[in-house]
């Protein structure tokens, strides 16, 4: 069985600088840890001080990132290691958005347990269109990214299942 959860972004402000980089606020479990993947002298590693929960960070828009989540409520050593995926601005309204706002992520108990029991999540935060948000949970076999690109624009896409660290430091 397959789970896809969107997320609606509930605010709308309007401003004017183009950003070239997306705010990500990781809201939600408090205290996880988030490390991403990087490269030192040549080597694959990941980021050596995590970000706590709540916590955020300034991403390049247009990347996609390997994460490491760790400390996650209730999962004594479990490790996630799930991508997030920062969509570029698509227009004018979608960057001054961004300039004043950081993108909400918070992942439920639930979800974690989802990812746990063999599940794919798919988490979209999106701007709405007509600049009201909701929070929409799709059945399996739904194309998640074609209802959120529907209803606003995709910021930031989290994909999260129950790989083994990609790194292969285990």
């Amino acid at each position: 069985m397959r789970t896809i959860t969107a997320i609606a972004l509930l605010a709308f402000t309007s401003t004017a600088n183009a950003q070239h980089r997306t705010q990500v606020l990781f809201k939600e479990p408090v205290g996880m840890k988030v490390f991403w993947f990087i490269a030192r002298d040549g080597k694959p590693s990941y980021s050596t001080t995590p970000l706590e929960t709540p916590g955020r960070f300034n991403f390049i828009s247009g990347a996609t990132y390997r994460l490491k989540l760790t400390h996650l409520p209730g999962n004594a050593g479990l490790e996630l290691y799930p991508t997030l995926e920062v969509v570029a601005p698509a227009n004018p309204r979608v960057r001054d958005f961004l300039a004043h706002n950081a993108v909400p992520i918070a992942i439920a108990d639930d979800e974690i347990k989802q990812v746990v029991n063999g599940n794919f999540l798919i988490k979209l935060i999106y701007l709405p269109n007509d600049g009201a948000g909701e929070n929409v949970a799709l059945a399996a076999g739904e194309d998640a990214i074609r209802e959120a690109t529907r209803r606003g624009t995709i910021l930031v896409v989290l994909r999260m299942g129950n790989i083994a660290d990609p790194v292969g430091k285990k």
